[in-house]
């Protein structure tokens, strides 16, 4: 079954920015993924860097990579080579400011067709925020996702998650349960 993992930050005191690093594992390689060579065209690192308005402080990790349908899921979610999608993603607390649990929102569109989300239109889908997250307000972005360059430091503004570490090792810190992210 596919999983995906990620990091959300946001920070914001009138205008700020929006963060998201997306692990995406689509047939279930796990962190071993990282490593083998017949992994690549279904395994990346995606980001997308916005503008943010409002005031919020926001950081989010995924507990363990998240399980997601099978059904209708594209190798990758950009929709290289053959498509050009576009990424509708949103997290916001479940229940409580503070709750171990969160919503996900995740849908990818061809043009305006939805070809694919983890949950069914209209719901969301659970999961288990990291310990050390933080954030009580939703963050969503419509756009195009970034592929990472696997072994490079991220490039353009997602540098700003952390200009050392190759996309390959962020990814696998993401895709690994209950490691934190502790060069954040």
């Amino acid at each position: 079954m596919p999983q995906i993992a990620f990091y959300v930050a946001s920070v914001s005191v009138g205008v700020g920015a929006s963060g998201v690093m997306l692990a995406w594992d689509r047939n279930n390689r796990g962190p071993a993924g990282a490593d083998d060579p017949n992994a690549f065209g279904d395994i990346g690192l995606f980001t997308w860097i916005g503008i943010t308005t409002g005031e919020h402080l926001v950081k989010v990790k995924t507990k363990a990579p998240i399980q997601i349908p099978a059904e209708n899921c594209p190798n990758m979610p950009d929709g290289f080579p053959d498509h050009d999608y576009v990424t509708r993603f949103e997290i916001k607390p479940g229940g409580t400011a503070f709750s171990a649990i969160a919503d996900l929102s995740l849908e990818i569109f061809e043009d305006s067709t939805r070809v694919y989300g983890v949950a069914p239109v209209g719901q969301t889908l659970k999961w288990e925020v990291a310990d050390g997250s933080f954030g009580s307000t939703a963050v969503s972005f419509q756009d195009r996702l970034t592929l990472q360059a696997w072994e490079d430091p991220l490039e353009g503004w997602a540098q700003l998650f952390n200009s050392d570490l190759s996309a390959r090792e962020i990814w696998q810190e993401l895709m690994t349960p209950n490691q934190p992210l502790i060069w954040i």
